[in-house]
Formats: structure tokens, C-alpha cells, sequence
């Protein structure tokens, strides 16, 4: 009757063994199916994840596209850009050219202008020359007439003096000799007077002409001196044009600077905005880069949960070894207890 507690002791004990091993069966089962769902949610998880990898690559693809497009659209712009700022220097080039075209017609001009107007003095001065010429001419011819003048004044004078004389002579004849002597002094002192009269005349002829002669070359001081004045306002007038051309010619030369300087400017201009553009890209890509790097980082995390899950159920299926070699080692015990009882 002893021996029956111990055999009812050590029933309890296996049977306690085999429903703890049931409820381990029972566990492990529900590990497995619960393992089971993990990993079937980790390969969805994969696979969303796999997806959304996907769809951030695409859209990284497409968003580089689209920078890639702008980047394109705005190199056609800066080469327009400089096609027209191309037209526009060359256009400037064209005035320039122009400009100087007419800088060096009007320096023609007025060099023809000058031509013409030395030419004018030139033949001023011919006329005026001719004209003192035909002056001196005239004023020869006056004192030539004078001359001939003065010759039959004297031819008059002298058949005069011959008559005169012939009447005196035969006044002596008539006349006593006193008489005759007084009327030949009278007569005498006429012929005196009237020689002295007709000598004044010719001196105050020819003092007429020289004025006349003084008057003309007077005259013809005074246009040669009209010309010359005329020269020198039209020289002055030739200086002031050409200071003007002056002005003008610089003023194209600073407009010119000036068009550079802007076409400079637009340059330096487009190459900031291509640099900003650029800088632009780089700040997109370095950022695109960056979600890539997150996104793999996300992946790879992804990718270790099945491992940590996996390394999960392998200790706890370890656990549970243990749990069941414990149990055998405590049923072997049992049993050996029993045996020795039984003995």
C-alpha cells in the first residue's frame, strides 16, 4: 500500500510533463503561426518597401529630368541670349562704322569747302590784281593825257608868245623907241604871267593824278583787306566745324565704351544666372542624394527585421529546448525515484 502514493505521485508527474509538454506543443504552434504572419508581413513590408524604393527611384529619375529640361531650356535661353547680344554688337559695330563713314565725309566736305573757298581768294585775288592793274593803267593813261595836255598847252603858249612877239616886233617898228620899250615889258610880264599860270595848271594836274593814283591803291588795300578778313572768318568757321567733329567723333567713342560696358554687364549677368542655376541643380541632386541615402537606410532596416525576427525565433525555439530537456531531465529523475522505490 506504500508503494501506491508514490506510483499516483509519479503519474501526476507525468501527466503534469505531458501537459507541460502540450502546453509547449500548444506554444511553439502558436509561435509558429505567429511566426508565420511576422514573416508574411515582413515580405510585405519588403515589398511596400521595394515599392516605395522603386517609385523614389522613378521619381528621383524624374525630378533629375525635369532639372536636366530646365538645365537645357536655360541654355537655350543664354545661347538666344547671346545670339541677340551677338546681333547687338554687331549692330553697334555697324553704327560705329557708320558714324566714322561720316565723320571722314564730312572731314572731306570740309576740306572741299576749304579748297573751294581758298580757290575764291585765289581768284579774289586775281580779280583785285587785274583791277589795280587796270587802274594803273588808267591812272598811266590820265597822267599820259596830262602830259599831252600840258605839251599843247605849252605849243598854244609858245605860238602865243611867237604871235605876241611878232606883234611886239611890229609894234617897235611903230613906235617910238621908249614907247616900244615900255610896251615890250608890259608885254614881257604878260608873257611872264601867263607862262606862270599855265606851269600852276600843270602842277595841280599832276597832283590830281597822283591823288587819283593814291586813292586807287587805297582801294585796293582795302578789298585785298575785305578778303582776308573773309579768309579768316571762314577759317574760323572750318576750325569750329572741326571742333564739333571732334566732339561728335568722342561723343561716338564714349557711346561705343559705353555699349560695351552693357554688353559686358549682360554677359556677367547671364553667367551669374547660369551659376545660380547650376548652384541650384547641385542643392536639388545633393538633396535627391540625400533621400536616396534615407531611403536604402530605411531599405537595409527593412531588410534586418526578417534576420532579428528570425534570431527571435531561434531563441526562443532554444527556450523551449530548454524548457523541454528540464522537463525530461525532471520526468528522468521522477522515473529514476520511482525505480528505486519500486526496488
Amino acid at each position: 500500500m506504500h508503494r501506491l502514493p508514490i506510483a499516483v505521485a509519479s503519474l501526476l508527474v507525468l501527466l503534469t510533463t505531458v501537459a507541460s509538454l502540450v502546453v509547449l506543443l500548444t506554444a511553439v504552434a502558436s509561435l509558429v503561426v505567429l511566426l508565420t504572419a511576422v514573416d508574411s508581413l515582413v515580405v510585405l513590408l519588403i515589398t511596400v518597401a521595394s515599392v516605395v524604393v522603386l517609385l523614389t527611384a522613378v521619381a528621383s529619375l524624374v525630378v533629375l529630368l525635369i532639372a536636366v529640361a530646365s538645365l537645357v531650356v536655360l541654355l537655350i535661353a543664354v545661347a538666344s541670349l547671346l545670339v541677340l547680344l551677338t546681333a547687338v554688337a554687331s549692330l553697334v559695330m555697324l553704327l560705329t562704322a557708320v558714324a566714322s563713314l561720316l565723320v571722314l565725309l564730312t572731314a572731306v566736305a570740309s576740306l572741299v569747302v576749304l579748297l573751294t573757298a581758298v580757290a575764291s581768294l585765289v581768284a579774289l585775288l586775281i580779280t583785285v590784281a587785274s583791277v589795280v592793274v587796270l587802274l594803273t593803267a588808267v591812272a598811266s593813261l590820265v597822267v599820259l593825257l596830262i602830259a599831252v595836255a600840258s605839251l599843247v598847252v605849252l605849243l598854244i603858249t609858245v605860238a602865243s608868245v611867237v604871235v605876241l612877239l611878232t606883234a611886239v616886233a611890229s609894234l617897235v617898228v611903230l613906235l617910238t623907241a621908249v614907247d616900244s620899250l615900255v610896251v615890250l615889258l608890259i608885254t614881257v610880264a604878260s608873257v611872264v604871267v601867263l607862262l606862270t599860270a599855265v606851269a600852276s595848271l600843270v602842277v595841280l594836274l599832276i597832283a590830281v593824278a597822283s591823288l587819283l593814283v593814291l586813292l586807287t591803291a587805297v582801294a585796293s588795300l582795302v578789298v585785298l583787306l575785305t578778303a582776308v578778313a573773309s579768309l579768316l572768318v571762314l577759317l574760323t568757321a572750318v576750325a569750329s566745324l572741326l571742333v564739333l567733329l571732334t566732339a561728335v567723333a568722342s561723343l561716338v567713342v564714349l557711346l561705343t565704351a559705353v555699349a560695351s560696358l552693357v554688353v559686358l554687364l549682360t554677359a556677367v549677368a547671364s553667367l551669374v544666372v547660369l551659376l545660380t542655376a547650376v548652384a541650384s541643380l547641385v542643392v536639388l541632386l545633393t538633396a535627391v542624394a540625400s533621400l536616396v541615402v534615407l531611403l536604402t537606410a530605411v531599405a537595409s532596416l527593412v531588410v534586418l527585421l526578417p534576420a532579428v525576427a528570425s534570431l527571435v525565433v531561434l531563441l526562443t525555439a532554444v527556450a523551449s529546448l530548454v524548457v523541454l530537456l528540464t522537463a525530461v531531465a525532471s520526468l528522468v529523475v521522477i522515473l529514476t525515484a520511482v525505480a528505486e522505490q519500486g526496488l
